[in-house]
């Protein structure tokens, strides 16, 4: 009788334990983007992924003729423009899958700003504005000073 009780109680035990760390919270999702930027450019945060939308200057990674892909947690994404054969202008990008991104949850994180994809530090240019558009979150770089520079930030999905 002893064995068989001490059993039950191990196994409420168990599944006790199992229960609690099923409850702990989860790790926060993130997302490292590097980008060459220069001149005004909008990241956008949709349920389904993200999208470039662009200004009057060079479009992300196309200054003077570059063909730089933006970095998504290290990983080359080269944007699909609706008018691709331009590198300049007002244009935007078809959407890049992202699994299980919530622009309601997102913070952002400013890493870096600098003239090569490897700098440190955070170079002095235009303030970063983030918001919410609607459903979507919004990230506006509007890099109004001379020349093209690289940016890495963290989006940060709050579990």
């Amino acid at each position: 009788m002893k064995t068989r009780s001490l059993c039950l109680l191990l196994m409420l035990a168990v599944t006790s334990m199992s229960l609690t760390s099923a409850a702990d919270p989860a790790e926060p999702k993130k997302f490292m983007i590097e980008v060459l930027i220069d001149g005004p450019s909008e990241l956008r945060v949709k349920k389904d992924g993200i999208y470039w939308i662009n200004g009057e200057n060079a479009k992300p990674g196309r200054h003077e003729g570059q063909e730089e892909p933006t970095y998504v947690n290290g990983k080359s994404w080269r944007p699909n423009w609706k008018n691709s054969r331009q590198d300049r202008g007002v244009d935007r990008t078809a959407t890049k899958s992202l699994d299980g991104i919530d622009p309601a949850k997102i913070t952002f994180n400013l890493r870096m700003v600098g003239m090569t994809r490897d700098a440190t530090g955070i170079e002095k240019r235009d303030e970063i504005r983030t918001a919410m558009a609607g459903e979507e979150f919004s990230i506006i770089i509007p890099d109004g000073q001379t020349g093209s520079r690289w940016y890495r930030f963290e989006l940060i999905q709050k579990p």
